[in-house]
C-alpha cells in the first residue's frame, strides 16, 4: 500500500480497522452496460480510514465514428481502502485493505458477485497466477496467501518470514517483497510450480511495489527508503537469472515514487511522469510537461494512452474529489479529463 502518510498512528490504525468491518455496497447502476464495451476501471482510495474508498467504471461507446465517455460513478461506494484491482476474463478483482477484503465483480453488469474476507490479514497486492488461482500479499501475516478463485477461499499460503507487501509474476515465478516499517526490505523469489522461495536479496526499506515489464524480461522494484534521510531507489530484476541486475536513486531524500501499471512502465516522481530506460536503468525526461501532481497510472497500449490520478492539487489533494486525466502517450496531448472519487489511484481496462 502506497500511503499518503508516512506515519501512521496506532490509534488511527485501529480506529481503521473498526472502520473498515463495513461492508461495501453495489448501488444500482445508472447506465445499462452492453458488452463488450471498453471500460476503464478506476479503484478511489479515499481519504485514509474514512470509509470512503469507491470504484467508478469510465465507458467508451462508439456509435457513427464517434466515442462518448459515460462515468458510471459509485460502482462500488464505503470501502475501507481500495487499493489493487485486476481483471480475469470478464470479471473484476478488487482488494479492499481497509476492509480486509476481496469483491469479484461482472465487468459488464456492474454488480459485485462475491466477497472474499481475509480476516485481519491487512491484504496489499495481488496477482494471477492461474486462471483460477489468485496471489495476496498480506502486511499483518508473514506470508502471502493463494485464494482459489471457484471457491472464492483461501488454500495455500507462501511463508517468507516477514509481511508481504508487493508482488509482480513473470516466468511462471512470484516476485514478492517484504519488510516493516523503515527497516530494511526484502525481494522473495518464488517458483509457482512447488511455490518454494528460490532466491532473495536485501532492498531498501519500504518496497512498496512490484510491476513486471515483460518486454525486457525484468521486474522493477520501487522502495520509499526512509523519508527526507534516504531516498527512494529503483531496482531492475532479471526475471530469468532472479538477480537484482541494476538500481538508480530518486531525484531526492524527500521525493514521492510509484510506477505506471498496464503495458508500459513509467516513473512518477514527485507527481512527474517520467520515462524509464530498461535498457541503460536511468531515469528518462518528463513526458508530460505540465503543473499537476499525479498520484498513481496505468497505460493501456490498445488505445495508445496514459490514465493519470489527480488526487487534486495544494491544500485540497487527497480530500475531495480527483480527475482522471488521459494523455496520448506518443504527442503527450491532454485527451480528456473526467471527474472521478477521492485519490483516483488503481487502475484496469477491460477491452
Amino acid at each position: 500500500m502506497k500511503h499518503k502518510f508516512h506515519i501512521i498512528s496506532l490509534t488511527a490504525v485501529a480506529a481503521l480497522m473498526i472502520a473498515g468491518c463495513e461492508s461495501p455496497t453495489n448501488p444500482p447502476s445508472n447506465i445499462i452496460t452492453v458488452a463488450p464495451s471498453p471500460t476503464l476501471f478506476v479503484v478511489n482510495e479515499g481519504f485514509f480510514g474514512h470509509n470512503n474508498s469507491s470504484l467508478d467504471a469510465m465507458l467508451f461507446k462508439t456509435d457513427s465514428g464517434k466515442t462518448d465517455t459515460i462515468s458510471d460513478h459509485n460502482v462500488l461506494s464505503g470501502m475501507g481502502e481500495g487499493n489493487d484491482i485486476l481483471l480475469n476474463g470478464n470479471r473484476a478483482i478488487i482488494l479492499d485493505n481497509g476492509a480486509n477484503s476481496i469483491y469479484i465483480l461482472d465487468v459488464d453488469s456492474l454488480k459485485k458477485l462475491a466477497t472474499i474476507p481475509m480476516g485481519i490479514d491487512g491484504p496489499n497486492k495481488m496477482a494471477l497466477i492461474g486462471t483460477s488461482l489468485l496471489l495476496v500479499t498480506r502486511r499483518n501475516q508473514t506470508s502471502a496467501a493463494i485464494i482459489d478463485l471457484t471457491a472464492n477461499a483461501v488454500v495455500d499460503t507462501i511463508g517468507i518470514g516477514e509481511p508481504s507487501i508487493a508482488v509482480a509474476v513473470l516466468d511462471n515465478k512470484a516476485f514478492i517483497t517484504s519488510g516493516n516499517y523503515n527497516a530494511p526490505g526484502h525481494l522473495h523469489v518464488i517458483d509457482l510450480a512447488s511455490r518454494k522461495q528460490i532466491a532473495s536479496s536485501v532492498i531498501l526499506s519500504d518496497p512498496e511495489r512490484a510491476v513486471a515489464d515483460s518486454s525486457s524480461g525484468q521486474i522493477v522494484l520501487g522502495s520509499d527508503g526512509i523519508y527526507q534521510t534516504v531516498a527512494p531507489r529503483i531496482y531492475w530484476v532479471n526475471a530469468s537469472t532472479n538477480a537484482l541486475v541494476d538500481s538508480v536513486n530518486a531525484m531526492n531524500d524527500s521525493v514521492s515514487i510509484t510506477f505506471t501499471t498496464g503495458g508500459r512502465v513509467s516513473l512518477i516522481e514527485n507527481g512527474t511522469l517520467r520515462a524509464l530506460d530498461d535498457v541503460n536503468h536511468t531515469i528518462g525526461a518528463p513526458i508530460l510537461s505540465n503543473s499537476l501532481s499525479y498520484y498513481e497510472g496505468y497505460y493501456d497500449a490498445a488505445s495508445n494512452a496514459y490514465y493519470l490520478g489527480n488526487p487534486g492539487q495544494g491544500q485540497a489533494a487527497f480530500t475531495g474529489n480527483g480527475t482522471i486525466d488521459a494523455y496520448n502517450a506518443s504527442t503527450g496531448a491532454l485527451l480528456w479529463s473526467r471527474s472521478a472519487g477521492i485519490a483516483p489511484a488503481h487502475f484496469a481496462f477491460y477491452h
